[in-house]
């Protein structure tokens, strides 16, 4: 995908899904952004036409958003601070990594 479409891309899901803040990753491998769900709000990765790839959770919006602004959004990378990320099911009470585990 050239520079162009990707911009183009992003510009896109800022309008139709409405992204709160979007962006493509320092090392432009991923678009990146923050979205409120249903009872959190979350960093959302891999971003495309049909949805994204990967997803971290917050307690509040204010968390996600400081969250997305330290993140480099680089491929093999996490965010810092999240709660919950439902693709591996680990959970991070108070987004304290040392308190991580897996949900049953």
């Amino acid at each position: 995908m050239t520079f162009e479409e990707l911009q183009t891309l992003v510009e896109r899901l800022r309008v139709e899904e409405r992204y709160d803040a979007i962006r493509v990753s320092d090392d432009r491998t991923q678009i990146i952004a923050v979205r409120q769900m249903i009872f959190t709000w979350a960093i959302c990765a891999g971003l495309d036409e049909c949805g994204f790839s990967d997803r971290w959770c917050y307690e509040t919006a204010t968390a996600a958003a400081m969250a997305w602004i330290k993140w480099s959004g680089n491929a093999g990378t996490e965010p810092e601070g999240w709660i919950r990320h439902p693709r591996s099911a680990r959970r991070r009470p108070g987004g304290d990594a040392t308190r991580e585990h897996i949900a049953a």
